[in-house]
């Protein structure tokens, strides 16, 4: 199950508990005065919080940029560690989850100039001792 698919059955769960609660507190209205359904509802949402949060990640304070996905019909990860200083050169690593690609390309280019003002791709070298990391 992948991250996306987890987050997702956290975040139904989390909700359906908020639904339930509001459909409860709607069933018996004259039970709640109005200072305890706004504890329960604050409660309900500061649990809803804490649970997304628990399960959303991000890099904070980090300035590499991660990709897994698919370059044509390749699953690929990965890694571009930007230089130090401007200009400079970044380095990239890509692994190629299966057994077939024998060359990876880099082409780096800015999003408003397009493939028409980026110079011509870099060729990837094999990591010595890897068969499918560049």
């Amino acid at each position: 199950m992948s991250k996306d698919e987890s987050s997702r059955r956290v975040f139904r769960k989390e909700a359906n508990r908020v639904s339930q609660l509001t459909s409860l507190m709607k069933k018996f209205p004259a039970k709640f005065t109005p200072v305890v359904l706004r504890f329960i509802s604050s409660f309900a949402a500061l649990v809803f919080l804490f649970n997304l949060t628990s399960v959303v990640q991000a890099h904070i304070g980090d300035q590499n940029v991660f990709f897994e996905g698919q370059a044509g019909a390749y699953p690929v990860r990965v890694v571009v560690r930007p230089p130090g200083v401007i200009p400079g050169l970044a380095e990239i690593s890509v692994r190629v989850e299966t057994n077939g690609a024998r060359r990876v390309t880099a082409l780096p280019m800015r999003w408003d100039s397009g493939r028409q003002g980026a110079p011509p791709p870099d060729e990837a070298q094999l990591v010595r001792g890897e068969t499918n990391l560049f």
